[in-house]
């Protein structure tokens, strides 16, 4: 057999999540909270008019995108390698133990990774011992 490399792709059993749901929605509530601390903290500390302080809300909304444009692409790295593992943890279950992950731009899953792929050689070799020793005494 030979050592398969995962590349990411869709798992026909997988169904697609966003399992980071809580990244925008934690990021929702800081916005909306910073500004509404901000002009609570501008009319009783500034002196500034209520109005003033409530039209601060206008301010939620381009907050909001510019904090979606700029964890963006940080929650979809961390999918793809997350989905990397996943994909491979299911080739391996379904008894694919020459799977292997390539370490390469791993970034800070390498660790992860690379005790996977120790996790399934040892894995291999365990399974090729018991395989012998189930040989040697069937003959």
């Amino acid at each position: 057999m030979k050592n398969s490399n995962i590349k990411i792709q869709k798992h026909p059993r997988r169904k697609e999540s966003n399992g980071f749901n809580w990244v925008y929605i934690i990021g929702t509530v800081v916005v909306v909270g910073g500004v509404m601390a901000f002009g609570l903290v501008s009319t009783l500390q500034f002196h500034v008019e209520r109005g003033q302080a409530i039209g601060m809300l206008g301010m939620v909304f381009p907050m909001a995108f510019f904090y979606y444009v700029a964890i963006g692409p940080v929650v979809r790295n961390l999918q793809k390698k997350i989905e990397r593992l996943t994909v491979a943890m299911d080739e391996v279950a379904s008894g694919n133990l020459d799977c292997q992950i390539d370490t390469n731009k791993a970034g800070e899953y390498e660790d992860v990774y690379k005790q996977f792929n120790a996790m399934t050689m040892e894995l291999k070799r365990t399974k090729e011992e018991m395989e012998a020793f189930t040989n040697e005494f069937a003959h």
